[in-house]
């Protein structure tokens, strides 16, 4: 696997597969130029397109944010289009850089941006879901302990004191002070 991508010109945030992952809605073209104009432009260009191209970006995003949040729910197949023959779902337009000692992918579109991205920390195995059940934003990328199950330190506590608070009431038999 690639051992970094490296950002494109374009690209607004470090981290748009784990924005399109958690970006709730997906169904009206506005959407899809809500995400563009939070995380980049769709290609190197920042060409802006009609409602035409908007409708089918949405139905590749969404196809790309399905099988992302695949991924980082577990399966490390999601981006397999034939999970027997593990043929593999292309990235259209992908330029290698060589270095050194280690060779780096430059994306040409978003969308082969955000899936580069995910499938690099799936690979690495940090990108994770949180465990916080009321989360709004589950989907993020562990820090480099690879340990974490919440997103932020206040669900791993809100959790805690949830588990503390059902361990008393099972303890006290559900009577109240």
């Amino acid at each position: 696997m690639f051992e970094d991508v490296i950002k494109p010109s374009w690209a607004k945030r470090d981290d748009p597969h784990v924005c399109l992952a958690n970006f709730r809605d997906l169904k009206k073209p506005q959407d899809v130029a809500e995400f563009i104009d939070l995380c980049g432009a769709e290609s190197p260009r920042g060409r802006r397109l009609g409602p035409g191209y908007l409708g089918a970006m949405r139905a590749i995003l969404r196809a790309i944010q399905g099988r992302m949040r695949r991924a980082f729910e577990g399966d490390p197949l999601a981006f397999y289009e034939d999970k027997r023959s593990r043929s593999f779902t292309p990235v259209k337009n992908l330029y290698c850089v060589w270095q050194k000692t280690q060779y780096a992918a430059a994306p040409y579109g978003l969308d082969d941006y955000v899936t580069l991205l995910t499938m690099r920390d799936v690979e690495s195995g940090r990108a994770k879901k949180c465990k916080y059940k009321y989360c709004r934003a589950p989907y993020f990328v562990a820090p480099k302990r690879n340990d974490s199950k919440y997103c932020r330190r206040a669900h791993a506590v809100a959790a805690g004191v949830g588990r503390f608070r059902a361990k008393e009431k099972a303890k006290k038999g559900g009577k109240k002070r």
